[in-house]
């Protein structure tokens, strides 16, 4: 997280996390990435390249994603994603 706070300060506009499950990383979770970065940055755009829809509840990634637009005061930028094959071997 301090690698990419830092990315601010060295004139990069954004920061953008990926979904993905069942793998050795800080994937499984990007939006508590982002409300942990936007706490620590004020001008960096962040966001997630892709939530894995089929893995949310549309209702619940709706309000997560208003919630954390307001957290980052506008600077969130959300991408969506249907997942890839694997993933889906470990879940219902």
């Amino acid at each position: 997280m301090d690698l990419m706070a830092g990315h601010e300060q060295r004139g990069f506009e954004g920061v953008f996390f990926s979904e993905h499950h069942f793998i050795a990383s800080l994937s499984p979770t990007p939006n508590l990435l982002v409300a942990t970065l936007a706490a620590r940055t004020q001008r960096l755009k962040i966001g997630v390249m892709g939530n894995v829809l089929p893995f949310h509840q549309p209702w619940r990634i709706a309000e997560e994603l208003a919630l954390l637009d307001y957290i980052t005061e506008g600077r969130l930028e959300i991408g969506v994603a249907s997942g890839i094959p694997p993933e889906f071997l470990f879940v219902n």
